[in-house]
């Protein structure tokens, strides 16, 4: 995984939130229940999930009660997320909240940087 770049998007959202991105954009939802929360896909993917066009990222969309998420949120893939946690506050950031395990897939956690803007870190638990 390439440490640093952005991998992923999250979006807050509801049904109505996804009618509007497949009708104005074409994008395909892939729901998973279980965590309140769809795959989106931008653009078409490979047989691994992985975008066919160069340059393209896919993302997801939070369901349900989202008063906590905020806006869009950029998410950047990291080698070890304890380092980047580190990093992050020793240039100026704040982490907000903990790392999560997300469903066994990979580590998670929302941080801002100096301005205000919030982003997320993920390692995933498997090289990909």
């Amino acid at each position: 995984m390439n440490h640093g770049a952005v991998v992923h998007f999250e979006l807050a959202g509801d049904r109505a939130t996804q009618a509007f991105y497949e009708n104005a954009f074409g994008w395909k939802f892939q729901a998973i229940p279980q965590l309140d929360y769809s795959v989106i896909h931008t653009v078409e993917t490979d047989r691994k999930g992985f975008p066919k066009l160069r340059g393209a990222i896919n993302g997801g969309m939070i369901m349900g009660n989202t008063s906590n998420v905020g806006g869009p949120c950029p998410v950047v893939a990291v080698n070890d997320i304890k380092k980047a946690c580190e990093e992050v506050v020793k240039n100026g950031g704040k982490l907000l909240g903990e790392v999560k395990n997300v469903a066994d897939m990979g580590l998670s956690i929302r941080f801002s940087d100096p301005h205000g803007n919030v982003m997320s870190l993920w390692q995933a638990l498997e090289p990909l």
